[in-house]
Parts: structure tokens; sequence; C-alpha cells
């Protein structure tokens, strides 16, 4: 999670119980509310198989004061 095109959080690649790879983690990031922006990148080593699709590519993001 970059904030400000700058690294903030990590979130490490893991595996869940049924077979499939994915990335799974939470960061708090404090952002200002007028210029502040965060964006998320995924990368994939070579010779791994990519899959993004409406059922499987998700992000959830939260409002906490």
């Amino acid at each position: 999670i970059y904030k400000n095109g700058i690294l903030s959080k990590t979130i490490a690649l893991s595996e869940p119980n049924y077979g499939t790879y994915g990335a799974y983690g939470s960061g708090l990031v404090y952002l200002n509310g007028i210029e502040d922006y965060i964006q998320i990148y995924g990368r994939i080593n070579s010779g791994q198989a990519l899959e993004a699709s409406q059922s499987s590519t998700y992000v959830d993001i939260a409002f906490v004061r």
C-alpha cells in the first residue's frame, strides 16, 4: 500500500486452505482527507498464473475515526 507515492504498508503472499494463492492482510493508513491518496499494487513472479476476475479480486476500505 502506497500513500502519496511512498510505500506505507507491505502485505505478504499467503496460501489459504482452499488451495488458491492470494494476498491477505490489513493496515491502518492515516489520510488527511484533503490531498492524501493511496495506491495498491500486486505482482507475480515469472511462470505463475494470474487470475483476476470480479469473483476473486477485491479490496475493502473503511473510514475509521
